[in-house]
């Protein structure tokens, strides 16, 4: 058995929209209600109590007549113990950091505005094309057949974005072993005018969707700025600009998996893939090319080549950092240590190959990378 996330658009009514709201409410009041627990704690003993601690307290706290008006006790308990455990996980997240010496954030109280979300786990059932959750009822999903009916879900998150809402259902599924690849291995070259060039030659253009959007989101979030804060029409324009984000989002995220897919589904089926190993956070930094970086994509473009190739049972290569893929010569093997950015083009010195397109030079090198 393995475990599979599948995401949906939701189609709920306003009763259904109400409650969910209304679930979100609590999830976040439990998760501020445990963060200032664990600050009074620490004040105390200099110690940080577990999450079993937390939630047997919590247990108890909901019933007490001081909180009995806020209805907390009437919401489904394992929306609560979710609640409770993210908030262990963004401490072991922090505390891990300051071990490894990276910089995550102390968790925070959630504010009124912050993404809607809440989890659940208990009594979930899944049809052709609804999901049934307690308290909420059978929900409508905009997309059928999507989810295995018949499987055990895990757990579900229910969440709101730009005015949508979704569920990611985990779900327990039979692992079915595909037969490996037996065709020649496929390397991959990430770039910013273009996308993608693969060592077979095909290419995948960057559609640079942030640019095309860039005048209209910039006029939205000037507009933004100019409303009052806590006022209907800032409400308004924010959700405006939410809206034109997750648009941009969604264009990115469907060039993407339509671009990995085909990829992956190259027949004969590959034995590996590799792809290159970038300093994505060093080229974010580059004013002049952060944008066009963003746009490209490239940690989802890794992730997805990871656990698509998981999927495919093909074998998935990181080539290393350094591997000068661009600067070798495919032909003879030879090195062009004075290759610049700006050089698309190149002459090998050693057997006078003419290199017309360097990305597709550096696919097939690292097609053969290992």
């Amino acid at each position: 058995m393995k475990l599979r996330a599948y995401k949906v658009e939701l189609d709920l009514n306003n009763k259904q929209i109400s409650q969910c709201e209304h679930y979100a409410w609590a999830a976040r009041e439990v998760y501020n209600w445990a963060l200032e627990r664990r600050k009074e704690e620490y004040k105390k003993t200099g110690k940080s109590p577990s999450f079993q601690t937390q939630n047997k307290e919590f247990v108890r706290v909901k019933k007490m007549p001081e909180h009995e008006w806020r209805g907390l006790h009437l919401i489904p308990s394992t929306i609560c113990e979710h609640a409770i455990k993210d908030l262990d996980t963004a401490y072991k997240n922090f505390f891990r950091g300051c071990k490894k010496g990276a910089f995550i954030g102390f968790p925070k109280r959630k504010k009124p505005d912050s993404p809607k979300k809440f989890k659940m786990r208990k009594s979930i059932q899944v049809t052709m094309r609804t999901v049934r959750c307690p308290g909420i009822g059978r929900i409508r999903m905009k997309q059928s057949g999507y989810i295995p009916v018949g499987s055990t879900v895990k757990q579900i998150t229910i969440s709101n974005r730009a005015g949508k809402w979704f569920a990611s259902l985990l779900v327990e599924e039979e692992d079915v072993v595909k037969e490996p690849g037996h065709g020649d291995p496929i390397g991959v070259d990430w770039g910013i005018s273009t996308l993608a060039v693969v060592s077979d030659g095909r290419q995948y253009k960057n559609a640079k969707y942030f640019e095309k959007s860039q005048a209209k989101l910039r006029r939205a979030q000037r507009k933004l700025a100019r409303r009052k804060k806590g006022s209907v029409g800032r409400k308004k324009a924010k959700a405006e600009v939410a809206k034109i984000q997750y648009r941009i989002a969604c264009q990115r995220n469907d060039a993407t998996h339509k671009m990995t897919t085909d990829i992956i589904k190259t027949e004969p089926k590959p034995t590996r893939i590799v792809v290159e190993d970038l300093n994505v956070k060093g080229m974010m930094k580059n004013r002049k090319l952060s944008k066009n970086v963003a746009d490209a994509n490239p940690g989802e473009v890794k992730r997805q080549f990871e656990y698509k190739c998981s999927w495919e049972n093909i074998e998935f290569v990181e080539a290393d950092r350094w591997f000068p893929s661009s600067k070798l010569c495919h032909v003879c093997g030879h090195k062009k240590e004075d290759l610049k950015l700006n050089h698309r083009s190149w002459t090998c010195s050693n057997c006078k190959t003419r290199h017309r397109d360097r990305d597709l030079n550096a696919a097939i090198n690292l097609s053969r990378y290992g």
